[in-house]
């Protein structure tokens, strides 16, 4: 009998945008902005794999005998049903898994003998290139499916740089003298980001404007 070969499928979510998709198994997958995953059509084999640049999480279907496998650019995420967030956008050095439910085994593509095993409400975050596991302090930061953006102690370029992911605008920032601020707390992304920045003006002092097209912000 010849062997079919499975079809790949690729979904890629742009700024400022949001997705949700069900895998072939069931696995049901909320992709943050700037993120990319790819699948295939069916399961040939005893593991269920997708491949992940960015960020997403998972409430993965239950099955004992095909484990599920996250693969980041850096590590691998193993789990047999659970519910997670991963993010390893690949143009930058963070890598952080979160466990909700379940269990997962997070791996390192690189060497062995770095890995982790978390329990429910447990996260994994690469600090100078190994892994650090820590307790969940607040499950706002992965309410982003909803619609929240959370941010905690963050600088405000940092912070600059988290609002173009999710408005899918360029931020320039013109004032030398925001380094060092730094922020907590919340936004909706269905505010907007004038709402965002406005009451950012409430703690420190800055103006702001766009060009003509609305692709550019300058802050001044």
């Amino acid at each position: 009998m010849k062997e079919i070969e499975a079809s790949y499928y690729t979904v890629q979510v742009p700024s400022g945008q949001r997705a949700n998709i069900t895998l072939p198994d069931g696995t049901i997958v909320w992709l943050n902005a700037r993120s990319e995953i790819r699948y295939a059509s069916f399961l040939k084999d005893s593991r269920r794999e997708v491949e992940l640049n960015g960020e997403a999480y998972f409430e993965v279907t239950h099955n004992k005998k095909q484990p599920f496998v996250v693969r980041t650019d850096k590590y691998d995420v193993e789990v047999l049903g659970t519910h997670f967030n991963v993010e390893a956008y690949s143009d930058t050095d963070f890598f952080s898994t979160a466990l909700i439910e379940g269990s997962v085994k997070v791996s390192s593509r690189e060497s062995s003998s770095d890995e982790i095993l978390l329990t429910p409400d447990q996260k994994v975050t690469r600090i100078n290139g190994k892994l650090a596991i820590s307790a969940i302090d607040n499950y706002d930061m992965y309410r982003w499916r909803e619609g929240l953006i959370y941010f905690k102690d963050m600088d405000f370029a940092e912070l600059m740089k988290l609002l173009e992911k999710y408005y899918e605008i360029e931020i320039r920032i013109e004032n030398p003298h925001l380094s060092g601020h730094i922020f907590s707390g919340k936004f909706r992304t269905n505010d907007g980001v004038d709402n965002a920045l406005q009451i950012l003006q409430k703690d420190i002092t800055y103006t702001y404007n766009k060009n003509n097209e609305g692709s550019i912000i300058y802050i001044k």
